[in-house]
């Protein structure tokens, strides 16, 4: 297992890369390297949960704010 490390902000990241655990880790539930300007969402189990199942991936930034962080989670 590769060496990981908490950011100044909470987020697990690999130690050689900087790389977000979180980001790699919906890479591989989607089966494809993140698009510029995708955004990775975690789920209800908060910012160090890094399962598959806890991780969403958005167009952009706007469609992540109008999906993820309204008040009626009926997405999820």
């Amino acid at each position: 297992m590769a060496k990981t490390y908490l950011n100044k902000n909470g987020y697990r990241c690999f130690s050689n890369s900087g790389k977000q655990v979180s980001r790699w880790a919906a890479e591989k539930k989607i089966g494809r390297r993140l698009k510029s300007g995708e955004v990775v969402h975690r789920g209800f189990r908060g910012k160090r949960c890094n399962d598959s199942d806890n991780l969403w991936v958005f167009k952009n930034q706007s469609q992540h704010m109008k999906k993820a962080h309204t008040k009626k989670k009926s997405w999820f």
